[in-house]
């Protein structure tokens, strides 16, 4: 069956036709509210549904090294939503899905007050679809969550893919 379960999938399908039915404009929003406090120096906790996580700075930024920095939740956030997507447009697909990973990458300078030039990612799927399928998953993700608008490129390239498809093909034929 791959990574997701028969839940996850009547899940993703769902969302679908709630999207694809509910008349524009009448959108509902959620509100997230994360609470953050500073624990110590520049060592911060952030809490939500339950949840407890702590971002740090390194030593030469002053802090302990104790967690990832801000910028690396960001870029992970990043990440995880992509990959949160495109198992949303596998399921809805019926497309199983055996590996789902994603590397961003942001550049940054290390002077103060400065921030991200650009934000790239590269994604790696494994699982039962064309090339073709692949691709098309991977593009609509990134229409779907407005990254072009936000400067987010994608660095998938056909090539990638079809090479990633051939590797899925093989591995099919071998069971």
């Amino acid at each position: 069956m791959g990574l997701q379960t028969q839940d996850s999938i009547k899940s993703a399908k769902s969302l679908q036709e709630q999207a694809r039915t509910q008349p524009k404009g009448t959108d509902q929003v959620l509100e997230l509210n994360i609470g953050t406090r500073l624990v110590r120096n520049v060592r911060v906790e952030a809490s939500f549904r339950g949840s407890v996580w702590y971002s740090d700075e390194s030593k030469d930024r002053g802090g302990d090294g104790s967690a990832p920095g801000p910028l690396a939740y960001f870029l992970g956030a990043v990440g995880f939503g992509i990959i949160t997507q495109c198992s949303y447009e596998a399921a809805v697909r019926d497309v199983e899905i055996d590996e789902i990973a994603i590397a961003v990458k942001a550049p940054l300078r290390r002077t103060p007050g400065s921030s991200f030039e650009t934000i790239s990612y590269e994604t790696r799927m494994r699982g039962k679809a064309t090339a073709e399928t692949a691709e098309e998953i991977v593009r609509n993700v990134h229409h779907h969550m407005k990254l072009e608008k936000q400067g987010v490129q994608n660095e998938v390239r056909k090539e990638q893919i079809r090479s990633l498809a051939r590797e899925i093909q093989e591995k099919m034929d071998t069971r």
